[in-house]
């Protein structure tokens, strides 16, 4: 075993996409506002992008909170990020300025960034932040979250609109979950900016666990707020411990969920860092063994993890009856088995796949919702990439990157809740859960109309992103 990390291979994944110009990236400057979750998970891509210098501002105390696997203490939240963040990514500047942006001459710390990112639920600091925008001309997002329910929003030069200031989210508290996939969004968006893309978001984005749409501002009900514990008798399977499995894994553990058993056969390697963020420390080791022992820190010994080092093949069987399996691999073959396993022994499985520029999740409870095989037609597409296989080189290294995964593996969490208690969270949905980084929406929902019986396969769906209206 060996931790020795080559730099060079650090971003060699995205390095491969058409276009991508990790030099912007490295020269970038990016001012975040805040320091709480939401601010939190915009930092951990950008950090791993490379993103070459950030600066934090915020002016809260560390309360002995959880970032990654670090405990976060002090006087200073920011400071205390500096120094965790610099071991994730030692390449990257980090300049953490413990201040509170609610006067004009605090402004003066917003200059000299290529983009502002107010990610705070402070009305206050993003009518200061807006205001430098619009005099400076700099680009700017704006996000918030709250149980349940968060948004985002680029400033399109549209002048001081008070639509910006997110006066909905003042006084409330930060959703981790919602957080997680909001900020793979922001990261996605502040990747274009600096690299000067001129398809950057438009439309504002909503993630809202309260309505069957889950992207829509029309909320349907106040979101039940989980308790300390709810989740402590549950047990999952995460096949996969790749950049999916880190934030899947990521995500339960801080949900609280009492046992995660991770089975994965490969290992961590310097070309993972870019993406596989609880592995800075791992090179060289087991992936399920490294995830197992981060998740444990994670959940601060409320946690129990069980590493398998193995390979899920149509011959796999368990003798645990698991709550979820969370698929997180990378293959049509080994989902199209997993969903196999999951049907015949009657478990809900949450299926999650990611490329560069986009995303899907799909959940299955028997009875309830259509499987793997009928809402993606999995085994045809097992076929299809057999075939390829044979045809080409499958160990050919592919494009990958951080945002696309954050944000499924934040969708793929959230979605176990209505699984684990559909009394408390309501039903879980019946469909397939999208991203696309080139869409306007950036997130959409296609519906299934009908639950399968697993044998016949009824395959009706809607096309299409389904987009509720502001």
């Amino acid at each position: 075993m060996s931790n020795q990390i080559n730099e060079l291979n650090r971003y060699n994944r995205q390095e491969l996409i058409k276009g991508w110009d990790q030099k912007k990236l490295t020269d970038g400057v990016v001012s975040i506002i805040g320091s709480d979750v939401l601010a939190q998970y915009i930092t951990i891509p950008l950090v791993a992008l490379g993103v070459g210098n950030i600066r934090l501002i915020d002016n809260s105390r560390a309360q002995r909170d959880m970032f990654l696997d670090f405990e976060l203490r002090g006087n200073s939240r920011v400071k205390s990020l500096e120094e965790k963040l610099r071991k994730v990514n030692p390449n990257v500047r980090i300049d953490a300025l413990h201040l509170n942006l609610v006067c004009e001459a605090s402004k003066y710390f917003l200059q000299g960034a290529g983009l502002i990112i107010d990610a705070t639920n402070n009305p206050r600091s993003k009518a200061l932040a807006l205001d430098y925008c619009v005099e400076t001309s700099t680009p700017l997002i704006v996000t918030s979250s709250m149980n349940g329910f968060g948004k985002l929003r680029k400033y399109n030069g549209d002048g001081r609109d008070l639509k910006y200031l997110f006066n909905e989210f003042h006084g409330n508290p930060q959703d981790e979950f919602i957080s997680m996939v909001l900020g793979g969004v922001v990261a996605e968006e502040t990747k274009k900016i600096l690299m000067h893309d001129s398809e950057t978001l438009v439309t504002p984005v909503y993630y809202n666990l309260s309505s069957p749409n889950r992207f829509t501002y029309e909320r349907n009900a106040q979101m039940s707020t989980r308790e300390i514990g709810e989740f402590s008798d549950k047990k999952v399977l995460v096949i996969g411990a790749g950049a999916l499995g880190n934030f899947v894994g990521l995500g339960l553990a801080k949900l609280g969920v009492g046992e995660i058993d991770v089975l994965d056969y490969d290992v961590v390697e310097d070309t993972n860092l870019n993406r596989q963020v609880l592995y800075y420390d791992a090179v060289g080791e087991q992936k399920a063994k490294a995830l197992s022992k981060k998740l444990e820190r994670v959940g601060r010994g409320f946690v129990k993890t069980t590493p398998i080092i193995d390979k899920f093949t149509s011959k796999t069987k368990f003798n645990v009856k698991y709550d979820i399996i969370f698929d997180c691999v990378d293959n049509f073959v080994t989902r199209a088995a997993i969903n196999d396993y999951a049907v015949k022994n009657k478990l809900a499985l949450i299926s999650g796949g990611t490329d560069y520029t986009a995303g899907q999740a799909a959940i299955y409870v028997p009875r309830k919702t259509s499987c793997m095989s009928c809402q993606l037609n999995i085994h045809e597409l097992a076929k299809h990439a057999e075939q390829r296989a044979r045809q080409t080189c499958i160990l050919a290294p592919q494009p990958s990157v951080i945002m696309s995964n954050q944000v499924i593996g934040g969708l793929m969490v959230n979605e176990a809740k209505p699984v684990f208690n559909p009394k408390k969270y309501g039903m879980p949905i019946n469909g397939i859960l999208k991203y696309s980084a080139d869409l306007d929406f950036r997130l959409g929902y296609n519906p299934i109309t009908r639950v399968c019986n697993c044998s016949s396969g009824s395959k009706k769906r809607k096309k299409g992103f389904v987009r509720g209206k502001e």
